[in-house]
């Protein structure tokens, strides 16, 4: 595929001239690997965009073009032009000629933008300076607050604690800057954190500040309602008057980042954006791993100046469906290790104000100051099943994880599963099972279905998750629990696969079909716990979810999760089945984790990483452009 016939040798670069001389060919030649297989059919159709567009562009532009669409459909935000393309892709390292119209540097409008070495469609390199130039601004800008009153707030909030305090030192970060990125794992302790962090905000400021909370999903930001729900109480014993006020004024109901920015069904972009920023002087969002590129710039985009930025998530977990990979990229410019270092200037204000002696460190990284990583957790203890399988995960160590699993006294397992056969999953849901069979209403049947969930890797194949529902289901029906005979019978948990923004149901909602007075409904939980009811035959497309997927799964916990993990040679789960995948599927369950997977499949999957090429690291580690960069224009939107 790509290469010269059998009996004649050529070099990539002799390769790379001769497709120059007959752009029909390499197209010719783009198509037949489409054909077979081997590149994405967006590849050949971007190709042969490109080419009508400038029927005199060199061959290796056009190859390279084909390239960046293929690892476009990856969710790389573009192609390193410093490295030969990937097979089967033919040609060497080499910047493609700058002579073509379809090329740009970023100053002028054109399709494709060629900047420090990377090779970009245009409107993603735009993205990614606007997300950069943002973050370091608002790193650098510096927050008038009264030191003193602060340094009280953090007393109260943060007493008994043992120094260093890293919730406390992101306290004063999110306090004294325009950004705090806080990161951690499962159990660190993040929305404890923001809690009071907002408060001591409140509280040094003097007076309200506009907050909003904000999540990528709506279950994640479901969870973080509840969560802030659970967290906040002005009732508590012992606090001041102050800090009674400070947590009554703070909100607690989360919103997904598109309902935040006015998404419109019927037309294009948001109703908040540069031009209309968000009424907002300090916007939180969780779950921000889930976040990306595009929409990133788009929330910052609308982010006024003066607000103040905190972002959470857990950055080794799976990123964005879509492109990009921004928390991570965010974390690991420079040396990797910027969530532990400080400016000198930075570290001797944190003293000064919280008591916390901190040594100062360059990590190469701009952003330093505004990173903070939470190390300790407060979920798992240090003999608990599902935390040591999960750092061992995140190290790659299958021994570990392989044996915990199996000795596990906590309900937590390993299974060995034929590849080609849906493994018996049913019960995991047996309080759910309980529940249906005792008449409960539909809220508590949700509550004890949302209790455990089987997880997959992908949607098609003989452990699909397609596959694992169809298994699920006829093996529930065929002890009784529930009766299939109708496509909304009762119990049947759905999940939506469209947004629906007139019902107010999203991509990732999980639901419940019931029957009331013989008509099928379906209930879907609101972030305040409420509940939203519908026709069942008025749902958006939807799908059984006994199983989902890892990914669907993020900004979801559960108290039992089982995984289901395919043979490792299977093609189309190769690309999927990796560590930040395992980890991210472990750190759903609260309690229980059970893994499901033919012999060899957990080593192959703990062996492979997730990458995704990206310039923002790079950007964040040097001096972008001052001010964020114009947004693109119409005709670059198609791309």
């Amino acid at each position: 595929m790509g290469q010269a016939p059998t009996g004649t040798h050529r070099t990539p670069r002799r390769v790379a001239r001769r497709w120059s001389r007959d752009l029909n060919d390499v197209l010719q030649r783009l198509r037949r690997l489409a054909d077979e297989g081997a590149i994405d059919r967006f590849a050949v159709q971007f190709a042969e965009f490109l080419a009508r567009k400038d029927p005199g562009a060199d061959a290796g532009l056009i190859v390279r073009g084909a390239e960046l669409a293929h690892a476009l459909s990856r969710q790389h935000t573009c192609v390193d032009l410093a490295v030969a393309p990937a097979p089967p892709f033919p040609g060497s390292a080499s910047a493609p000629a700058d002579t073509s119209s379809l090329i740009g540097d970023g100053t002028a409008p054109s399709l494709l933008t060629q900047d420090r070495g990377l090779l970009y469609l245009t409107r993603y390199h735009r993205y990614e300076q606007a997300v950069a130039a943002d973050l370091l601004q608002r790193c650098r800008m510096q927050v008038n607050v009264d030191e003193t009153r602060l340094a009280d707030a953090l007393v109260e909030l943060f007493a008994g604690t043992q120094a260093p305090d890293w919730q406390r030192i992101a306290a004063v970060t999110a306090a004294t800057r325009g950004l705090a990125v806080v990161t951690g794992g499962p159990g660190t302790g993040k929305t404890t954190t923001v809690l009071k962090l907002l408060a001591a905000i409140e509280m040094a400021a003097g007076h309200a500040r506009t907050v909003a909370l904000a999540a990528p999903t709506g279950k994640a930001a479901a969870r973080l309602t509840a969560a802030m729900r659970g967290a906040v109480s002005a009732d508590a014993p012992g606090l001041s008057d102050t800090a009674r006020d400070a947590f009554a004024a703070l909100p607690t109901a989360a919103t997904t980042l598109h309902r935040l920015l006015g998404a419109r069904p019927f037309e294009a972009g948001f109703r908040y954006h540069r031009g209309n920023p968000l009424p907002v002087d300090i916007l939180v969002i969780d779950e921000v791993s889930m976040v990306d590129l595009a929409l990133f710039a788009q929330t910052l985009a609308a982010l006024p100046a003066h607000a103040q930025l905190v972002l959470l998530g857990d950055p080794d977990q799976l990123p964005s469906v879509e492109a990009g990979n921004v928390l991570r990229d965010i974390v690991h410019a420079g040396s990797g290790e910027a969530a532990a270092a400080f400016s000198a200037e930075t570290a001797t204000r944190i003293e000064r104000i919280t008591g916390d002696a901190i040594r100062p460190a360059e990590s190469g990284n701009r952003l330093q100051d505004s990173l903070v990583r939470l190390d300790h957790n407060f979920r798992f203890s240090a003999d608990d099943s599902v935390g040591i399988a999960a750092t061992a995960a995140l190290r790659g160590d299958v021994d570990t994880v392989t044996k915990v699993l199996a000795g596990s006294t906590t309900g937590s397992a390993l299974h060995e599963v034929d590849a080609n056969t849906a493994p018996a999953l049913e019960g995991h849901y047996a309080a759910y099972s309980r529940t249906l069979a005792s008449g409960a209403d539909v809220g508590s049947l949700l509550s004890a279905f949302e209790s455990a969930r089987v997880l997959g890797v992908m949607h098609e194949g003989p452990l699909g998750v397609a596959a694992l529902n169809d298994s699920i289901e006829a093996a529930l029906a065929s002890a009784g629990a529930l009766r299939p005979d109708t496509t909304h019978y009762h119990g049947r948990p759905v999940l939506i696969t469209r947004n629906d923004y007139n019902l107010r149901l999203y991509n990732g909602d999980v639901g419940l079909c019931y029957l009331e007075d013989g008509q099928p409904l379906a209930a879907f939980r609101q972030p305040d716990g409420t509940l939203l009811r519908y026709l069942a035959t008025r749902l958006p497309p939807h799908e059984t979810c006994f199983a989902m997927t890892v990914h669907k799964s993020q900004g979801s916990e559960f108290d039992e999760v089982a995984l289901v993990l395919p043979r490792p040679n299977e093609s189309a789960g190769r690309e999927l089945q990796t560590r930040e995948l395992v980890y991210t599927a472990i750190t759903r369950a609260r309690e229980r984790f059970a893994l499901y997977a033919p012999d060899g499949a957990l080593g192959a999957a703990l062996a492979s990483r997730t990458v995704r090429m990206s310039g923002l690291p790079g950007r964040l580690s040097h001096d972008p452009p001052a001010s964020p960069p114009s947004e693109p224009g119409q005709q670059l939107e198609l791309f």
